[in-house]
Parts: C-alpha cells; sequence; structure tokens
C-alpha cells in the first residue's frame, strides 16, 4: 500500500452582505460586499411567499471589494439577493 500526505490551507470567504439599498430617480442601486474579479447575479421577487426568484441581467463582475447593480425597471416594491457565482 502507498500513502502520501501535503499540507495546504483553506480560506472559507463570507458570501456576499447587502450594505445599502437606495431608490433615486433612474431606478433602485444595491450595494453589496464582494471579492475582486468575482462574479454576482442580483435576482428579485415582489412577494416573499413567491417560490421563484427571477434574475436580473447582467450578471456583475466586482471591481473591488464592493459592487453594485442598478435595477431601472423597478416601478413597484420588490425584494432582492445577491448570490456569488462559481
Amino acid at each position: 500500500p502507498l500513502s502520501d500526505a501535503k499540507p495546504f490551507t483553506a480560506a472559507v470567504l463570507s458570501g456576499p452582505i447587502l450594505s445599502n439599498a437606495r431608490v433615486g430617480s433612474n431606478g433602485v442601486t444595491i450595494s453589496w460586499s464582494a471579492i475582486a474579479a468575482d462574479s454576482y447575479r442580483v435576482q428579485h421577487k415582489s412577494n416573499l411567499a413567491d417560490p421563484v426568484w427571477q434574475d436580473l441581467v447582467p450578471d456583475v463582475v466586482a471591481t473591488n471589494s464592493t459592487a453594485s447593480f442598478l435595477d431601472t425597471n423597478r416601478t413597484a416594491a420588490a425584494f432582492y439577493r445577491v448570490q456569488a457565482l462559481p
């Protein structure tokens, strides 16, 4: 029988944390904590009881430690979430 062992380090990073949602004349801007060069998908729904979240496009590629998305189509109240993409 053969065996081998190699040490390694695993870093566990937190997911995106929403930091701000701002309503302006152009729409709703959502901001969150991010990792530069990682991709994120913003989703929304108008009722929390709805079983399906709707994707907003395009996906966002973070350029620094925060990222944001402007939802220009929002005309009514909405709930948002942000997913980190693989």
